[in-house]
């Protein structure tokens, strides 16, 4: 069998509930060939271990849009970054696209993002915003898209194939939470190409008061922890000079 047209990796940990509607969401609401990478980052939680007993017997039916199915069941949290990029390293797809395990996929979401990325050469990730705000609206190619000066929020999105070429994964110099997203953007800045989400098409997602305090806890997490903004700024210099913007996968964390 060929590979499919995308590998769509689904990143979770201890949040069983929310997991489950986004999974039964992305099953309904993707028509295009997939391969479904589910990464599970056990961080020792009970929450974390239903997660685990969940995903380890799950069968999908091979049917429909739906060509494959992937379970990496990691014994540790691997993070953000580690998460995606062990499952980014086991898929098969063409494009790859992150998803986290909170994010109901809306109607038909791959055919969007594929539509920009195969008329726009110039976009490097395309993503179904989350955000409350809505960005500048740029046209090309008949397409119109929210043409965001800055990091595309990771929850959702597709790095292309071309991308993925030129940059490779995401860095795990930032520990469990980190600039994952922000890196992958300046390394794309510096190609001097553009992260765009699809327009006007949303994303809903599922508990944003809990996000509240995920933010809360990531602000604590960087005021606690000078080093990670150090390695930021660090990369960022690096990358502005055009060194080190392709990453290999060798796991960090």
């Amino acid at each position: 069998m060929s590979a499919p047209m995308m590998s769509v990796i689904l990143l979770t940990c201890n949040r069983l509930g929310v997991t489950k509607q986004t999974l039964e969401y992305l099953l309904a609401t993707t028509h295009v060939d997939y391969e479904l990478v589910i990464v599970h980052n056990h961080n020792q939680t009970k929450g974390a271990q239903q997660v685990h007993d969940y995903i380890k017997p799950l069968k999908l039916a091979g049917t429909g849009a739906l060509k494959k199915v992937v379970k990496v069941l990691n014994k540790k949290n691997r993070g953000v970054a580690g998460g995606r990029n062990d499952g980014i390293f086991r898929s098969s797809g063409t494009h790859k696209v992150y998803i986290d395990d909170d994010i109901l996929a809306p109607d038909c979401w791959a055919e969007e993002m594929l539509s920009i990325v195969e008329k726009v050469p110039q976009v490097a990730t395309v993503g179904i915003s989350v955000e409350s705000k809505n960005f500048g609206i740029t046209e090309r190619a008949g397409l119109k898209f929210q043409n965001k000066k800055g990091n595309i929020g990771g929850a959702f999105a597709m790095i292309p194939h071309r991308t993925f070429k030129r940059v490779g994964y995401l860095c795990e110099d930032y520990g469990v939470y980190g600039f994952e997203d922000a890196d992958l953007y300046l390394r794309i800045h510096a190609l001097d190409k553009w992260n765009v989400y699809v327009h006007p098409m949303k994303a809903q997602h599922i508990d944003p008061e809990n996000d509240k305090e995920y933010r809360k806890f990531k602000d604590n997490v960087y005021d606690k922890d000078k080093s990670i903004m150090k390695a930021f700024n660090n990369n960022k210099k690096r990358y502005i000079k055009g060194e080190g913007l392709y990453i290999p996968y060798a796991p960090k964390i």
